[in-house]
């Protein structure tokens, strides 16, 4: 037996910690405390700096900002609830990044028209900034929407069409409408808040580039072939026009005709027209098909105006005014955007009794504007009367800004527009779309709200009118 404090084979003692080596410990303890200390001293002196003027809002937390607040009940939600809160402007802090909000049709048109140059330049959006045979069947028209809408974009923009058999075009689209999807999800969100970490940490966030990618090795591929085949007295399409004024301002540095700017261009108005189209036409499927009289109606109008056989042309749109209003209820309702594009003040702006530093996000929320009791009567329904009078005609109304307003309001908006006339009108013209459910059953509420309103899946029946 061993003996009574005889060490043990392959025990050890560890050593006696002296009173020098306990001080420098202590020592280092408190310095990296008081670092601390003073680095959160600092961040709180910066943040209390800067939001002293600023328009109030709810209290961020250190690295994270109003994250949690803002996730409590969806985005969206949670940004009107805010409003009803803090007022129709008020500040929340994305992460680090403070950003303004506007809400309500008042505030969004006296930022974006009124004072539109002091809100010109392009926000800080850091999940985009780094991309630039018939049968009466039910089925489900997305992919065809798609399809088409892209197609009447790639045209007018790069000259091109793509077969719907085109299996690699129609992965392109696929990939893109996926990249849409993760977008509006809280994976897009949580990129937004918080660009430098999340390259690194898994999620489906880390696949959005790549699914943009191939669409931007087109675009790229297109302005290679149009700068070889370029004609300056025969301009094709969009991409010629805008090299032609490239090669006109090559000696003006302070020109904003550059090649960074042809992609980003086509980059933005593809990805808007056909996406937004799409979606809107989606939508609006599932409205019409919802309320059925809607239908009856629009088969009289066009029935009258071109009748069966005769195809569209835009003039007839001025002719068609349940047409037209319907179109404008459907964009409103829809909301597809609900969320506008973040802008950056140019200046110092003085604003509703507040100072926004130069170079501050500000983020329009387009869907309170679109849902303002003081320009539309029963915000929260469908209503087509919102933009017909007495007499059955058109009428405009100041709330419906689904585009945003100013001078960075969507690029493809006159594109859209015709392509949403010309959609709906062919459609009406040649079919009546029913639902395998009953209407009063169909569900058309968005089943993803982030960037961008998404619609729920549905297969229709069109049966012919001929």
């Amino acid at each position: 037996m061993a003996q009574k404090g005889k060490q043990c084979r392959g025990s050890s003692v560890a050593a006696p910690v002296n009173g020098r080596d306990m001080i420098d410990i202590n020592s280092v303890m408190v310095g990296l405390v008081g670092f601390v200390t003073f680095m959160l001293v600092l961040s709180y002196g910066k943040y209390a700096w800067r939001r002293k003027k600023m328009p109030p809002g709810p209290v961020p937390l250190p690295i994270l900002g109003n994250f949690l607040q803002l996730q409590s009940e969806g985005l969206v939600p949670s940004l009107i609830k805010l409003a009803e809160k803090f007022g129709p402007i008020y500040t929340i802090y994305m992460g680090s990044r403070p950003t303004v909000i506007l809400t309500g049709y008042q505030t969004v048109k006296e930022a974006l028209v009124d004072m539109g140059d002091a809100f010109l330049n392009r926000g800080s959006l850091p999940i985009f900034d780094r991309i630039f045979n018939y049968r009466e069947q039910p089925f489900d028209p997305s992919t065809t929407l798609t399809c088409a809408s892209s197609n009447i974009s790639s045209n007018i923009l790069m000259g091109t069409r793509h077969d719907y058999n085109d299996k690699k075009w129609m992965k392109i689209l696929e990939d893109s409408c996926q990249a849409f999807h993760i977008v509006s999800s809280i994976w897009g969100q949580f990129y937004d808040m918080f660009p430098k970490i999340m390259p690194y940490l898994p999620g489906p966030h880390r696949k959005i580039f790549s699914l943009l990618k191939p669409l931007e090795d087109v675009v790229k591929e297109s302005i290679r072939t149009h700068q070889e085949t370029l004609d300056p007295a025969c301009p094709r399409d969009f991409m010629d026009c805008f090299l032609i004024r490239m090669k006109q301002e090559e000696k003006n540095f302070e020109t904003s005709f550059d090649m960074a700017n042809l992609k980003s261009t086509i980059f933005d108005m593809f990805l808007g027209g056909a996406e937004s189209t799409s979606v809107t036409v989606n939508f609006g499927f599932l409205i019409l098909i919802k309320y059925p009289e809607l239908q009856d109606k629009l088969h009289e109008e066009i029935d009258q105006v071109i009748g069966q056989i005769r195809q569209p042309s835009v003039e007839d749109r001025n002719k068609m005014p349940y047409m037209n209003a319907l179109l404008h209820e459907i964009q409103r309702y829809s909301d597809v955007f609900p969320m506008g594009i973040v802008r950056s003040t140019t200046r110092d702006v003085p604003f509703h009794g507040y100072c926004i530093p130069k170079g501050t996000d500000v983020l329009p929320v387009l869907t309170t504007v679109l849902r303002d009791p003081s320009q539309f009567e029963s915000p929260g329904d469908f209503n087509i009367k919102h933009f017909l009078d007495e007499s059955g005609k058109f009428k405009k109304n100041n709330g419906f800004l689904p585009f945003s307003a100013g001078k960075r309001s969507c690029v493809a908006e006159s594109l859209v527009r015709l392509q949403l006339f010309i959609f709906f009108t062919v459609i009406l013209q040649k079919f009546t779309m029913k639902s395998i459910m009953d209407p009063k059953d169909l569900d058309i509420s968005p089943t993803e709200s982030g960037l961008e309103n998404l619609p729920p899946v549905h297969k229709f029946i069109f049966i012919s009118r001929v």
